[in-house]
């Protein structure tokens, strides 16, 4: 099987970057705004702590498929309203191999001899060294901060062949286009499954066994996996906690609803499902969610 590059679109630009409404942003405004900012500070960064478990489960997948390239996504952000997203939460599977949660970033495991070799694809950190700081509202730093950026991201996930997003077209012509054998995880990132993924019955059995390949092993918690669930646990039996004790002076059950959302978020999480109250008579309604 062979595979022609020019059959194929553009990658998509960032979502949102420019709407029909823009105007051309002044030279004058872009002038004045790239002058006069103070260096950048950048914070130390911190290894993430489950690097070893993400290695050793990209080590798993890779046996599975000897010689063939493995494309997963993190996922695109998903409008809410216009350029409103919805908080951005990334593919499971992609978390489960590389612990990065940054939204269109891609991981590309090429095969080399005794395995593949991962290849992390990540949204640049320029800064304010060029005008999209301040002219994508979308991801740029003025409007959403900074990115962590190729070298702290290859360093905090303990990847070595971390690169430059934009590069990832030039990356696929080279690589991708011309391999045989390529598996590409569906549904979670369409803007990177419609650019790259394959057509026909054959080849979607095969990006179908790929994403079965990664539940199964998920099924299996490693030590890093067991860390975080007991985590989850602990954070989960101090929200009801906060609950028992709201319950002697609450008046309805929103204030419940609140209290332990509020405990998820005062410790850097969400929950993990949409949270059940129901008080009076809802109290026997198993998933009354109208409050």
């Amino acid at each position: 099987m062979t595979f022609d590059a020019k059959s194929l679109p553009p990658p998509p630009a960032t979502p949102g970057a420019r709407a029909a409404h823009d105007t051309d942003t002044p030279a004058k405004l872009v002038e004045f705004m790239m002058q006069h900012w103070a260096p950048p500070v950048l914070p130390p960064v911190e290894p993430y702590a489950h690097a070893a478990h993400t290695r050793a489960r990209r080590g798993k997948l890779s046996a599975q498929f000897p010689g063939e390239v493995l494309v997963i996504g993190s996922g695109n952000l998903k409008v809410r309203a216009n350029d409103e997203f919805y908080p951005f939460r990334a593919c499971s599977d992609f978390v489960y191999l590389t612990g990065h949660q940054e939204p269109d970033s891609v991981l590309v495991m090429v095969p080399e001899s005794g395995g593949h070799r991962a290849i992390l694809f990540v949204d640049p950190r320029p800064g304010k060294t060029e005008p999209s700081f301040f002219t994508d509202r979308i991801k740029g730093e003025l409007w959403e901060g900074p990115k962590l950026g190729v070298a702290a991201a290859a360093e905090r996930y303990a990847i070595a062949d971390t690169r430059d997003l934009t590069t990832l077209r030039a990356f696929i012509d080279d690589v991708l286009r011309p391999a045989d054998q390529l598996r590409v995880l569906r549904g979670h990132a369409p803007d990177l499954e419609g650019w790259i993924a394959r057509d026909g019955e054959a080849q979607r059995a095969r990006d179908a066994d790929l994403a079965t390949a990664l539940s199964e092993l998920r099924l299996i918690k490693d030590d890093g996996e067991i860390a975080e669930l007991r985590n989850a646990i602990d954070l989960t039996k101090l929200g009801f906690e906060d609950v028992i004790r709201e319950l002697r002076t609450a008046h309805n059950e929103r204030q419940i609803e609140n209290t332990f959302y509020a405990r998820a978020r005062l410790d850097g999480n969400h929950t993990g499902y949409q949270i059940i109250v129901g008080a009076g008579e809802h109290a026997c309604t198993l998933h009354w969610r109208k409050n």
